[in-house]
């Protein structure tokens, strides 16, 4: 069954084609080093061969397809390399969008993050994943926009489309929740308490966490190994970072606890 598309009166077919096909490699429903083929895309889409090829063109311009001579295009495969590239970009764009935006993100958009963030999400229903994958990009990107710097919340948006591949299949065979909770809701108090370089550090501590748990759920040498492959520390190693004890020459404060919050608790 044909797959139809809206019409817009603002957008070519080419670019219908090219967001639409987008949207399905990052949420997987063109899944990571899948082979397609123009001829399938233009069924699928219901679309024009040119419009489809000048979308496979830009996608592939973009990385994530690449043209298989006598067959038609490959979807980016997930490998180290790249995860730890888009992780990089993330620890450079994400912490300091989360400080520039404290005392300036409205108060409820912070304390409905946080109650999602809470409740989590199951991994054997993709719905549950989707829904809380897209939540959290749309906080993020939130985020980013109150920080005032436009160019910056770009890189986030972007960045955040391309790590989302990962995440969305890494969430699919392990918990995150749990690991982005520890994190995330003590980071979403220290916004609202007005504490910017808190939350700017915890944001960074969250990138690294996760993604020594994205790295060892795809990655990990034993596929029935319960254990990590990876730690945040093995991710800052890989990337080149030093621990903040060493940097600093001490040891890190012990973060106070704080107590639960729910929605009625801050009047």
């Amino acid at each position: 069954m044909a797959l139809k598309i809206v019409e817009n009166g603002e957008l070519t077919q080419g670019e219908q084609a090219y967001r639409h096909l987008r949207r399905m490699i990052v949420d997987c429903e063109l899944p990571p080093g899948s082979s397609v083929s123009e001829p399938e895309l233009t069924q699928l889409l219901d679309m024009g061969k040119a419009a489809v090829r000048a979308a496979l063109l830009r996608l592939s311009h973009d990385g994530l397809v690449s043209a298989v001579p006598r067959y038609g295009y490959r979807v980016a495969p997930l490998d180290i390399k790249d995860a730890l590239e888009l992780t990089q970009l993330r620890l450079l764009t994400e912490p300091p969008a989360y400080r520039l935006a404290t005392g300036r993100l409205d108060p409820a958009v912070i304390e409905l993050a946080r109650k999602r963030y809470s409740a989590g999400y199951d991994r054997n229903n993709a719905k549950s994943v989707t829904r809380y994958l897209t939540q959290s990009r749309e906080f993020k990107l939130a985020v980013a926009r109150a920080s005032g710097n436009g160019r910056l919340a770009t890189w986030v948006e972007e960045v955040s489309e391309r790590i989302d591949r990962y995440l969305r299949v890494s969430a699919l065979t392990s918990d995150l929740s749990p690991t982005i909770a520890s994190n995330l809701l003590p980071l979403c108090d220290a916004m609202l308490d007005g504490q910017a370089d808190q939350a700017e550090s915890l944001a960074r501590e969250n990138i690294q966490a996760v993604t020594a748990r994205l790295l060892s759920a795809l990655f990990r040498p034993h596929e029935k190994s319960t254990e990590f492959a990876f730690s945040g520390e093995d991710v800052a190693s890989m990337l080149g970072l030093r621990p903040r004890t060493a940097e600093l020459g001490k040891a890190e404060p012990t973060r106070r606890t704080r107590p639960t919050r729910n929605a009625t608790s801050r009047g």
